[in-house]
């Protein structure tokens, strides 16, 4: 089970679904009538093409926004054309839209179960998904509503399910028994550097001096350490390391078990391909905070998975699920982004955005 969290905590975050039951022709579909087309089905289920095709496009719009420059620095003029992995024979562009597809099925999914599991929305649940409707509307330029009709009304519904389904997923996770051992979670944490080994030109080891700079000021000065390395125009890395690992392999978790809170050292340490001075201060050598979060994430690690095993017996019992060509053949490669980067005025000014009527008649679709 996929999950994430963000701005439109129930998009994302939160799980999709699918369904149908007559075919869709899909080179031709009049975006007009996406609402009517049927995507996917079921079993007796259906979930149409409008909603299909939302969801398809904010993935497309907000993966474009973060990876688009990636890929053409890795030397994809089309990200959507790249592999899907290094031993994938899928393109992104597919591997998008099966992505989709199974986020729409496992929402159905899940909201077949609400009942069984008492899952319902609550007032502020209801409050949540409206706000989410807002902020959508409020932060997405009429750029995007080119490719996504989408109505208030139809927005709504589809983050009131999606909101259902997160409900369902955490009633189901609520039914496992988790047991953390204190082993597996209890903690210490050090701020370190590391300063790669320098020799000026005067021969002056400049990485060590400036490792005992560290020291002396955190030491006798009672600087904080971070504070010390803005004067370098460098900064620290804060790591937390298991207490009942009597041998870590990593260099600053082998120096800081060593330590007190409030103790700092500096270390040279050599290997086949580099060298550095370590300076590794000990920010707690048992910290109960960062224990009690680790013990909440293997606590959630085990819940997840006895969802998951749920899940997959649920799964042996769905209907037969069906892709319509209508969605398979929805144009995501063409080579151009779709994704339009704010201007500096919409960024920075309270840009009127279009409402939920405007979108549904200005838009179009790439499909």
């Amino acid at each position: 089970m996929k999950r994430t969290s963000s701005i439109i905590a129930l998009v994302l975050a939160l799980i999709l679904a699918v369904s149908a039951f007559t075919g869709c022709g899909a080179a031709n579909v009049d975006p007009g009538n996406y609402s009517s087309q049927v995507a996917a089905t079921i079993g007796d289920d259906t979930i149409y093409l409008d909603e299909a095709n939302f969801f398809l496009r904010y993935n497309q719009w907000n993966l474009e926004s973060y990876y688009w420059q990636y890929y053409q620095y890795m030397g994809y003029a089309n990200m959507w054309a790249a592999p899907a992995g290094s031993s994938s024979d899928k393109t992104m562009a597919t591997s998008l839209k099966e992505q989709v597809m199974d986020e729409l099925l496992e929402t159905r999914i899940l909201m077949n179960h609400a009942e069984e599991y008492k899952a319902a929305l609550t007032d502020e649940d209801k409050e949540t998904v409206k706000k989410a409707v807002e902020d959508f509307f409020a932060n997405y330029t009429e750029d995007f509503f080119k490719y996504a009709r989408v109505t208030e009304e139809q927005l709504t519904q589809w983050f009131t399910n999606n909101a259902l389904a997160m409900k369902v997923f955490d009633a189901v996770k609520n039914t496992a028994t988790v047991s953390v051992e204190d082993k597996d979670c209890e903690v210490y944490t050090v701020r370190y550097v590391r300063i790669a080994d320098d020799t000026d030109d005067d021969g002056v080891d400049a990485a060590k001096a400036e490792a005992e700079y560290i020291v002396k000021h955190v030491k006798e000065d009672g600087e904080k350490m971070e504070d010390t390395l803005t004067q370098y125009g460098g900064s620290t890395t804060v790591e937390s390391y298991l207490l009942s690992d009597e041998s870590p392999t990593a260099d600053a978790a082998r120096i800081g078990k060593t330590l007190k809170t409030g103790e700092i050292v500096m270390e040279h340490v050599e290997s086949e391909s580099s060298s550095a001075w370590y300076v590794v201060y000990c920010e707690s050598d048992h910290d109960e905070e960062a224990s009690a979060e680790k013990r909440a994430d293997l606590e959630d690690e085990q819940r997840v998975e006895h969802f998951n095993g749920i899940y997959k017996e649920w799964m042996n019992d769905v209907p037969a699920f069906e892709v319509k060509d209508c969605f398979s053949d929805l144009e995501v490669s063409t080579g151009e982004m779709i994704y339009v980067a704010p201007t500096a005025a919409e960024t920075e000014s309270d840009t009127e955005a279009p409402s939920a009527e405007e979108s549904e008649t200005e838009s179009q679709t790439a499909g």
